[in-house]
């Protein structure tokens, strides 16, 4: 996967979440298995994601 595409995926991640305001919680598990399963995504680089996913996460959470 490019970056331009991993940028794409997570901006329309980004996009889904920002227009539900209703979902107040991320099951990271199933968002770790659903990013997982994009072709060209291995276990480090799907580390280096859900770090980032979760600092966003947490800085909402304060």
């Amino acid at each position: 996967m490019s970056r331009e595409q991993m940028q794409t995926v997570l901006t329309d991640i980004y996009h889904q979440g920002a227009e539900s305001v209703e979902a107040v919680s991320v099951d990271l598990d199933e968002l770790r298995k659903a990013i997982g399963s994009i072709n060209g995504i291995g276990e480090k680089r799907l580390d280096e994601i859900m770090d980032v996913i979760e600092k966003f996460v947490a800085n909402e959470n304060e």
